[in-house]
């Protein structure tokens, strides 16, 4: 099953503690009151509990400031005099921030890079279906000369026919050539995107929460990544007792978070349920038996991506997947920014050019006199897929 994502409504069951650690004091109808000894030493011990079994950053993560240190936890300083006994929340937190290396980073740039160069490569028209292209539209341009005397003789109906019946299937034909070899590559196709996606080297951020005696629970079948020990607890610390705890590690789908996951202690927190909490100065003791999890290398693949034609990546396909490409296929590195010429760029049936919407963001730039015999070829077929 697929790690989940951050999403603020998996959090809520457990940041709703945080606004109830302590009234705000202009909120309180009938003025405040000091905690009683029993409140502030159960405040004290639940909170020491649970940050010690936060996990230790792992080499090279930062903890980010603002997170919950066992050395400075927040005092419990008073309760709204209206308050019923242990109205309060008990929640800590600790964020965690991976930079991303920028040598890593820059080599998985210079892989994508040379993985869409294969893309590009691999998603090309072979000759022989540039050449079936061509033929079509030229068998498509002679019959819209014939349909544009038609339309100079007013004979509409005679055209409209000509165009539905003769020019229509040809330019389908035309189109199904370019789709039928991208499906044909696209398993190939898939995997190379992946792969470059998966070099796509950010920050990690990720955010362990822990929780007593939460209201709301999540539900029973949650995923791995949020968990809890007992029963849902309405009135909060009301008999100071340890009704329920409640786990969380969320943030960026990464090393990072999957590290940090296996690193909880999940049978310390299970522990506390129904059971006087330990002390204050035990709570710290046990820290040291605490490890700090181990990050894998980075997810960076160092080798050299070859760029190479439709048969490199074939190559790389699942065992028993044919291959697709044509042989003796190149295997050169194409050049870094491609220019079509008269003898390999096909001829489109299509007279308008993509708009910047939708022309893709890696077109090709054509020299000036290639520019010009295209547009000459247009103007000839200006009537191929319209009237």
């Amino acid at each position: 099953m697929p790690l989940p994502r951050l999403t603020l409504f998996r959090m809520g069951w457990i940041c709703l503690g945080l606004g109830l650690a302590a009234a705000v004091q202009a909120d309180c109808v009938d003025g405040t009151r000091e905690p009683r000894p029993a409140e502030r030493e159960f405040h004290d011990r639940a909170l020491a509990a649970l940050a010690a079994a936060l996990p230790p950053a792992p080499a090279g993560v930062k903890v980010e400031a603002g997170s919950t240190d066992l050395d400075s936890l927040p005092r419990l300083s008073f309760l709204c005099r209206e308050q019923r006994e242990g109205a309060f929340g008990l929640v800590v937190r600790r964020t965690y921030v991976l930079a991303a290396d920028k040598a890593a980073a820059q080599r998985a740039w210079e892989q994508g890079q040379a993985i869409q160069a294969q893309l590009l490569e691999l998603e090309k028209l072979p000759p022989e279906k540039q050449a079936e292209q061509r033929r079509l539209a030229a068998q498509s341009a002679e019959i819209e000369n014939r349909r544009q005397v038609l339309l100079r003789n007013k004979e509409q109906a005679a055209a409209d026919a000509m165009y539905r019946n003769e020019i229509q299937p040809l330019n389908d034909a035309y189109h199904r050539i370019r789709t039928d070899h991208q499906a044909s590559v696209k398993p190939q196709a898939d995997a190379l995107r992946a792969r470059k996606q998966a070099l796509e080297a950010t920050d990690q951020t990720v955010r362990v929460a822990m929780a007593v005696n939460q209201a709301r629970l999540p539900a029973a079948n949650a995923r791995p990544l949020v968990g809890f020990e007992g029963a849902a607890a309405p009135q909060q610390n009301l008999g100071l007792k340890v009704i329920n705890v409640a786990w969380s590690v969320t943030g960026t789908d990464g090393p990072l978070r999957d590290a940090l996951s296996a690193a909880l202690v999940v049978d310390r927190l299970r522990a506390l349920v129904g059971r006087p909490l330990p002390a204050v100065e035990q709570s710290r003791a046990s820290v040291a038996s605490l490890r700090a999890p181990v990050l894998p290398v980075a997810a960076v693949d160092t080798a050299p991506v070859a760029v190479a034609g439709p048969a490199a990546a074939a190559a790389s396909a699942a065992p028993g997947q044919e291959a697709t490409a044509p042989a003796g296929a190149a295997t050169a590195a194409p050049p870094a920014v491609p220019v079509p010429t008269a003898a390999t760029a096909p001829v489109a049936p299509v007279a308008a050019a993509p708009t910047p919407a939708t022309a893709p963001a890696s077109a090709p730039v054509a020299r000036p006199d290639t520019v010009k015999k295209a547009a000459e070829g247009l103007q000839k077929l200006r009537g191929l897929l319209g009237r």
